[in-house]
Order: structure tokens, then C-alpha cells, then sequence
């Protein structure tokens, strides 16, 4: 059913509300999700994500890659007859000047495939041929991230600083307007090699606030709303039967648990705490609904994903006792978190804060302390915090994105890790076991193994409580009824080029 909005009499072009800001539009250096979308769809890459579920397919590349047996050598042969946006021809020349690019700019995301490719040849103008440092069995999703798409090296090269503001890559739609804070101007390429966009445009306007987002939809001066808009103005919409887009996200929130201090370095106490937390009642209370309760590191979009965490009082109740802890000396923990986290960290913890503190009988109290990100980063790894409310937006749609940035260490000395993924999330948390599954399933070339090995790792996980899974996000878009076929793809990016209106 349709809302009330209305569309104004404007240019054919679609017209997309957010709240969401860009920090940079160039692939070596954007890391954020809208950036992301944005780039998906004026550059594309070697593969990309089918449109539903968390394969990926050929998109620049004309095939799969030729993988030696050793899992370290990939032959890629590329499609032919593709033009960049400025009338120059691709060919293997730029798509490995692209990602090397991309390796060697120093951007953020750089990592993702400099920790991992060690060179690339080019033996003829359509294959290229890339070197791993060690096999990968999800390096096509690496090919497949939004960053490591194809720019032209006409326009590149030379350039030293990153470039905010303009892309010239090979996509179906050219960026061609773009004011930081204003507006963002997408047009079809009408020379594009592929299936190209159905609409005529996609404009982007950017909004300070909810509020006046909310408004811009009412009164028919957007098409599309997403990102962001409240728990209380979504459930709004809902009530006014808007037309609605939701799935799940592959985003998950966490607690961080710094098992070196008192009382959560007692394994005891973090499994009473894991034990103990009503994911559901803040969902339902908080999120309204629109987050979903996580009981594994990975997403329930990964199809890996068992919840091996679990709700019971009782049993949080008896290893409290066993550890030593009652309502006369309750475990003390100082939980910190950003007040913006999650949309509204100040409710978040206080509503989990009050739920364990009369779900454990006084067992246990909860000391809330927020803290602004910037002032976070810095310290977190100095172990400064006890337990701290995180979220995690994943790089690429595999169990690996859940697994090594947070339970690797590379450096530890009495069984703490000193330097590593468990220091970096401030939790520092090292167990040998774990520590060997976690760097072996990133080499598995066979999916089975590799898949019980990453069961094993979320049991362990469950058993030693370094961080405790809270919920997943849900991604939604609202739109007026003039607008057709919006989608959100597996990876919860918006469809660009499918979109239509009346």
C-alpha cells in the first residue's frame, strides 16, 4: 500500500534522501558503506556479489579465474569492448594499474588486498594474472570489494593525493555532480558494456537531520529514504502503510570484554554476563523490532552462522555464586559505550543495565560510562576499558570478516595478547586453539573443512567469552508509490540501476 506523499513536478531523475554523509569518493581511500554503494555502481570490479545471497559472479572478468593448485597463482581473463567513462579502453594494463593503486595509495581500506597480493602480471592486454602471498579461498570477495574497482589511468595517473570528489570508472551510471553535504548527481553511461540502468538518473540529496529527512518524503521532494531515520519516525512509516524495503544486514552490534581485568579476567563472570543479557527485550523495547537478536560473532546473512550463545538466568546465577560474587558483593563491571551507538547508546545501556541487575538479583552491577568515539579509539587499546558496546560493518559477506579481525593475535605473552585483532578490539583475549582455527580456515581451499572449522571456532568462542554477539541490523528504505522495484541486494547496498518511476 501506498503512503501520502506526492511527487513534484521536477526532472525525470530519481531522487534519494539520506542522513548519511561521504568522507571520499576515491576507491583507493572510501571505506564508508554509502561511498561504498555509490562506487558499486560507477566502477565496477573484476567480480561482484549475485544479486541475491553471498556468492560472486564475472563482472569485469570474462570467467573464473584459472587458480593454480597451490591456491596461489590466479589467471583472470577479462572482458573485451569495455570503455571507461572518459572514452579510454580497459584492458589488463588498468585494471592492474587500479589495484595497485589501491594497494599502494596508503588509503584506509588498502589492507584488504596488499596483506594479500604479492604482484600482478599482465602476459597480454586481456589476462591478468595475480601472485598471492599465501592461498585465500575467499579472495574473489576480496576482487569484489566496492574500492577495488577499475579507474581509468588517464585520469589517475599522476595524481598523488587521493581525489574526493570525482571517479572516472567504467560503471553504468557517470558521476557528474557532486557538492559535499548537497548533492550528488548520477547519469547513465550510454556507452556502458553491460545491462544498463532503467532509469534516468539517480540525484542524491543529503540531509542534516531525521527530521527533515522524514519531511522530504511527506511533502514528495525525495523519492527514496535511506539512511537513516529513527526507530520511532520507521515505526511511523510502517503504522502509515508506506511502501516499505527491509532485509537483514550483515552488521552486527557487540560487547568487547577485557578478560585482563577484574572481575570479567574470571571466564566465570563473562559467561554469566553472556548468560544473563535479554537480547530480545532490548529489541523489542529499544529497536522497536527493527534490530535482530545475534547469537554467533557471524550474521545470520552468512550461511555459516549457528547461534551457539544463549539466554539462561539460572546458570548465570550458579557460576556468580561459584565465583564468589552475591547481592551483598555484586560483580562490579564498568560498561562503556558511545551515547550514539546504535542509533541511541544512552537507552541501549540503561535498558541493559536495569534488565541484568533485576534478572540476577543484584548479582551483578553494571557502572555506565559514556565515551566519544574519537576518545574510544584512542584508548581502546591501551586496555583502558573493561567492557565497551561496539558495531562491526563487515568488508566482504564471508565468515572470515567475523572471525580474524577479532581473534587473532599476533603477539601475546601469558596467554594475553599484547598486539594483534583481540588487542585492537580491546578485549585481549588470546587462546592457542582458537588462535591456529582462525589463521588455518583462511587457508582451507575446501569448503567443508573450512566450514567445520568455522563451527568449531564460534563454539569456542561461546565457551571463552572474549565478546558477546548482541543484535543484527535491519536495513530499510522507504519510497512513494511512483517508484518501482527498489531493492536491496545481499550485501544491503540500495539497486541503483533497477529503479524506475512513473
Amino acid at each position: 500500500m501506498g503512503g501520502c506523499g506526492f511527487r513534484q513536478e521536477r526532472s525525470p531523475q530519481i531522487v534519494i534522501g539520506t542522513t548519511s554523509q561521504i568522507r571520499t569518493l576515491d576507491p583507493a581511500d572510501a571505506y564508508e558503506f554509502l561511498a561504498g554503494n555509490i562506487l558499486t555502481y560507477v566502477t565496477d570490479r573484476l567480480y561482484t556479489y549475485a544479486p541475491q545471497g553471498t556468492d560472486v559472479v564475472p563482472q569485469l572478468a570474462a570467467d573464473f579465474p584459472q587458480v593454480s593448485g597451490d591456491g596461489l597463482v590466479y589467471r583472470i581473463p577479462l572482458r573485451r569492448g569495455v570503455k571507461f567513462h572518459d572514452g579510454s579502453e580497459f584492458n589488463s594494463g588498468a585494471m592492474a594499474f587500479s589495484l595497485r593503486r589501491f594497494m599502494d595509495s596508503g588509503g584506509a581500506p588498502s589492507f584488504l588486498l596488499r596483506e594479500v597480493i604479492d604482484r600482478l602480471a599482465t602476459p597480454d592486454p586481456y589476462t591478468l594474472v595475480i601472485y598471492l602471498k599465501t592461498p585465500v579461498p575467499f579472495f574473489l570477495k576480496l576482487l569484489a570489494f566496492p574500492g577495488a574497482g577499475a579507474v581509468s589511468p588517464q585520469f589517475y595517473q599522476g595524481q598523488g593525493e587521493f581525489i574526493t570528489d570525482r571517479v572516472v570508472g567504467t560503471g553504468p551510471y557517470l558521476l557528474t555532480e557532486y557538492r559535499p553535504g548537497r548533492i550528488l548527481r548520477l547519469r547513465p553511461f550510454p556507452d556502458y558494456w553491460g545491462e544498463k540502468a532503467k532509469n534516468e538518473g539517480i540525484d542524491i540529496q543529503f540531509f542534516a537531520t531525521s527530521a527533515n529527512l522524514l519531511n522530504a518524503l511527506k511533502t514528495g521532494a525525495v523519492d527514496v529514504v535511506w539512511q537513516t531515520l529513527s526507530p520511532y519516525q520507521i515505526k511511523s512509516l510502517q503504522r502509515q502503510q508506506w511502501q516499505m524495503v527491509t532485509g537483514a544486514s550483515a552488521t552486527i552490534l557487540y560487547m568487547s570484554l577485557n578478560v585482563t581485568q577484574p572481575p570479567l579476567s574470571d571466564l566465570r563472570v563473562r559467561q554469566a554476563l553472556a548468560l544473563a543479557i535479554d537480547r530480545e527485550l532490548v529489541a523489542d523495547r529499544v529497536f522497536m523490532g527493527q534490530r535482530i537478536p545475534l547469537y554467533s560473532l557471524l550474521p545470520t546473512t552468512l550461511p555459516e552462522s549457528r547461534p551457539v550463545f544463549y539466554r539462561h538466568v539460572p546458570q548465570a546465577k550458579a557460576l556468580l555464586r561459584e565465583a564468589g560474587y552475591s547481592p551483598d558483593r555484586p560483580a562490579q563491571i564498568s560498561l562503556w559505550y558511545s551515547p550514539r551507538y546504535g542509533g541511541n547508546g544512552d537507552l541501549i545501556a540503561t535498558t541493559l543495565k536495569a534488565a541484568l541487575e533485576r534478572d540476577l538479583g543484584g548479582m551483578l552491577r553494571l557502572q555506565l560510562e559514556p565515551v566519544e568515539p574519537t576518545t574510544a579509539y584512542a584508548l581502546i587499546e591501551e586496555g583502558v576499558y573493561p567492557a565497551f558496546l561496539f558495531d562491526w560493518v563487515p568488508d566482504i559477506l564471508d565468515s572470515d570478516n567475523f572471525l580474524q579481525p577479532f581473534l587473532t593475535c599476533d603477539r601475546q605473552e601469558n596467554n594475553v595478547c599484547l598486539a594483534g585483532s583481540t588487542a585492537f578490539q580491546g578485549s585481549f583475549f588470546f587462546d592457542a586453539e582458537l588462535d591456529k582455527l582462525v589463521r588455518q580456515q583462511r587457508q582451507i581451499q575446501q569448503p567443508k573443512v573450512r566450514e567445520e572449522m568455522i563451527q568449531r571456532i564460534q563454539a569456542l568462542t561461546a565457551t571463552y567469552v572474549p565478546f558477546i554477539p548482541l543484535w543484527q541490523n535491519r536495513e530499510y528504505v522507504f519510497h512513494s508509490p511512483q517508484v518501482r522495484d527498489v531493492r536491496l541486494l545481499a550485501n544491503q547496498m540500495l539497486d541503483l540501476s533497477r529503479m524506475t518511476v512513473d
